[in-house]
């Protein structure tokens, strides 16, 4: 099951910094194909949700993932 909580934690693991809020931007140094790779990982993992790598890579912020999380499930 998708909760917010579940999502931050996989986010803030994934980009190694703080992610409590979904008004975090990605810059390119921390929006990496590594970055986009290690989340699809995850939301497989813990919610059973396969994302499109293109379109997950092509979010500006963290509220983009969260929505194609939410469109997904």
């Amino acid at each position: 099951m998708l909760n917010i909580e579940t999502f931050f934690e996989i986010m803030t693991d994934v980009l190694e910094e703080e992610i409590d809020s979904l008004d975090y931007k990605f810059d390119d140094d921390i929006w990496s194909s590594i970055a986009v790779v290690s989340c699809l990982a995850e939301f497989d993992d813990q919610f059973d949700i396969l994302l499109d790598g293109d379109k997950l890579s092509n979010c500006k912020n963290i509220d983009e993932v969260y929505k194609l999380l939410m469109e997904a499930k």
